[in-house]
C-alpha cells in the first residue's frame, strides 16, 4: 500500500527518468492486486507484510516532524486496532498526519 514512498525515493534519488509517469502505476498495481487478491494470513505473510511497510517507511523518516508522523500514526492504529472495517488503519492515518502538520508547523521550517 506504500507504493508512493518507494516512488518518491526513486525520483529523489535518480529523478523521474524518460518514462518517469509509469513509476507510480508500475509499483502501485502489484500492490494492489496483492491486496485485493492475495490472501497473506493464509500464506503465513501477515507479519511479513508488516515488516515490509516499516522498511519502507523507516528510509524515509529523516525529520522529527516525520518521526512524529510515523509514531503517532503507529501508536494510533495500534490503539483503535479492535475497531470494526479495520477502522484504526484510517483513525491512525489521520492522527499520524495531524501530528506531522502540528509538528512541521512546530518546527518553525513549515514545509506546508
Amino acid at each position: 500500500m506504500r507504493p508512493s514512498a518507494v516512488v518518491i525515493r526513486h525520483f529523489h534519488a535518480e529523478g523521474p527518468g524518460q518514462h518517469g509517469q509509469w513509476l507510480y502505476p508500475g509499483s502501485a498495481i502489484p500492490f494492489y492486486l496483492n491486496w485485493q487478491l492475495g490472501d497473506a494470513a493464509a500464506w503465513g505473510l501477515d507479519f511479513a507484510m508488516t515488516l515490509t511497510f516499516i522498511g519502507i517507511v523507516v528510509p524515509l523518516v529523516k525529520s522529527r516532524p516525520m518521526l512524529a508522523c510515523a509514531l503517532i500514526a503507529g501508536a494510533a492504529s495500534m490503539a483503535a486496532a479492535g475497531m470494526p472495517n479495520r477502522l484504526g488503519l484510517m483513525i491512525g492515518g489521520l492522527a499520524g498526519i495531524a501530528a506531522g502538520m502540528i509538528a512541521d508547523r512546530a518546527s518553525g521550517q513549515s514545509t506546508l
